[in-house]
Order: structure tokens, then sequence, then C-alpha cells
């Protein structure tokens, strides 16, 4: 989907540099949150270590953190 919402931004005016910063910042969001949206997840999900509910609890935790961090770090 990157490829897709760069070429939105270019066709509607966004500077490509920073639409492409934001886009590498906010990424891992998807991955992080969800018991379905990263390449591991799925595997280690299916093997029963955690439920949906904890896995959406710490996922959520972790991306507050991450969007912290890069509020402030950058």
């Amino acid at each position: 989907m990157l490829p897709v919402f760069l070429t939105v931004g270019k066709v509607a005016g966004v500077n490509p540099m920073a639409l492409s910063l934001l886009l590498a910042a906010t990424n891992s969001y998807g991955g992080a949150l969800t018991h379905y949206g990263g390449a591991a997840a799925p595997i280690v999900f299916g093997a029963g270590y955690n439920t949906v509910k904890s896995w959406w609890i710490i996922g959520g935790i972790f991306a507050i953190m991450c969007f912290i961090v890069n509020l402030t770090v950058g």
C-alpha cells in the first residue's frame, strides 16, 4: 500500500519526502496493534500464546509508546 499512498500524495501535491517519513514512522502501528498485522504474528497467535484481548491491549500500549517516542525523539 505504500506505493499507492505515495502516488496519491504526489497527485495531491504533498511533499514526497515528508509523506515518506510520515508513512515510515507510522507503518509499524498496524503490525504492533493487531494479531494479524505482522508477518510472524499469525504464527505466534495461532500457537496459543496470547488471547485476542491481551494481544490488543499490549499492542495498544506498545503503539502509544511508539507514538510518544516518534513525537519526542523523531
